[in-house]
């Protein structure tokens, strides 16, 4: 269970916090040292929780809450899951560490509408646009091209990547983001060179061709069928034949 306390068979406690279904992401609540390759770990039937009391004030204690500054242990007739709603900064880390992304309830509502103001301000002072999952990289020489949205996909990041693309999506979108980084690349070795060869052409040709696919109107959001429909011509050159302008989401 998600969240339940678990030993090790040499009393190490943990917090399960990651169920796959090949492996277990799990939180040690001490240094966990004598846990070996093989260990057995049983599970205790409670969900991860803490005493709380006033008598905690002051005083310093381990992550099994057991005091650690020589003073007479601690009682307390109350207690609180530890996953609680708070704004919690440690709950986040341990949810990065675990690669799962930090539950809404670890944050106060007014935190998402704050981060989308700060981000709008980001937006308007840097050609960076970043956030937890990635960051997206504004040009303005694309902007000034007619290239909209100006989005410099060859060096744009993403932490999710593919998985959160459907499953076609993912087929084609590789592909395209391979061609289009090599494609700038050419273009910048082009403008100093005259003399190109055919391939060259080509390759510099078709990558016009994909950014002009990208290219979207203002409020017109395209259906993702049609969306991995036109990535797939343009990256198995279906478009080649078409000159720029033909090209018309």
């Amino acid at each position: 269970m998600a969240g339940e306390l678990i030993e090790f068979e040499e009393g190490t406690i943990g917090i399960a916090l990651n169920l796959e279904s090949d492996n277990v992401g799990v939180v040690l609540m001490s240094d966990g040292l004598m846990i070996k390759e093989g260990s057995s770990v049983k599970e205790t039937g409670k969900i991860s929780q803490v005493p709380v009391s006033k008598a905690y004030l002051g005083r310093a204690i381990n992550a099994l809450t057991k005091p650690i500054d020589g003073r007479d242990e601690i009682s307390s007739s109350r207690s609180r899951l530890i996953e609680s709603p708070a704004p919690a900064q440690a709950y986040r880390q341990m949810s990065l560490l675990l690669r799962r992304p930090p539950g809404r309830e670890a944050y106060p509502r007014d935190v998402f509408y704050l981060h989308s103001r700060l981000l709008e301000r980001a937006a308007k002072l840097s050609s960076r646009l970043g956030e937890g999952n990635g960051q997206i990289f504004l040009s303005a020489d694309l902007f000034n091209a007619g290239i909209k949205p100006a989005i410099n996909v060859a060096i744009s990041v993403s932490r999710i990547g593919s998985a959160a693309q459907i499953k076609a999506m993912k087929q084609v979108a590789g592909k395209l983001k391979l061609e289009l980084a090599q494609f700038v690349e050419l273009e910048a070795f082009a403008r100093f060179s005259s003399d190109l060869d055919k391939t060259t052409q080509n390759r510099l040709a078709r990558g016009r061709r994909l950014r002009e696919l990208l290219k979207q109107s203002q409020s017109k959001p395209l259906a993702v069928e049609y969306q991995i429909a036109t990535v797939y011509a343009g990256t198995n050159g279906y478009l080649d034949a078409l000159e720029i302008v033909q090209i018309e989401i």
